[in-house]
């Protein structure tokens, strides 16, 4: 296959990708500007939306937080997958390299979005605050346990 057909056939499908892509996300974000909903009369455009949601010193506490956490992941994420990374192109005698290949491909499959939910529920556990959540659910299941019904 000619190099510049390739090319010109990325070029072709990101063009695409963007052009399918583009109506509906600026369709969002031309209505969060909006005071009411875009196809009614009496919409302005304004900042409040913006301005209510970042006054909220939560919603700047959490991020923040994201923030640092972030930064934190990319520190450990970039030196540790480059290592890695060149540890597989370049020895190609790694002990183990049959199972260390799916295991470095590992965060590539399994996304932020799925794998955030349970960091949460496991610092909640270790944290004690899971516990405290759960304590009452513990408690009203005692009475539907099986093995209590055989006490």
């Amino acid at each position: 296959m000619d190099e510049s057909f390739t090319y010109v056939r990325v070029l072709v499908i990101g063009l695409s990708r963007r052009l399918r892509c583009s109506p509906p996300l600026s369709l969002v974000f031309y209505q969060s500007f909006l005071t009411a909903p875009f196809f009614q009369p009496a919409a302005r455009l304004t900042l409040n939306a913006y301005a209510f949601v970042l006054g909220e010193s939560r919603v700047l506490d959490r991020l923040r937080h994201h923030l640092v956490a972030g930064r934190r992941m990319t520190l450990i994420a970039v030196p540790l997958g480059a290592g890695l990374a060149f540890l597989m192109a370049r020895a190609p005698d790694v002990p183990g390299r049959a199972w260390l290949e799916p295991v470095i491909l590992i965060p590539i499959f399994v996304s932020a979005v799925s794998s955030s939910p349970s960091a949460m529920w496991w610092r909640l556990d270790r944290s004690g605050s899971f516990d405290r959540v759960c304590a009452p659910l513990d408690r009203a299941s005692i009475l539907w346990n099986l093995y209590s019904l055989l006490r």
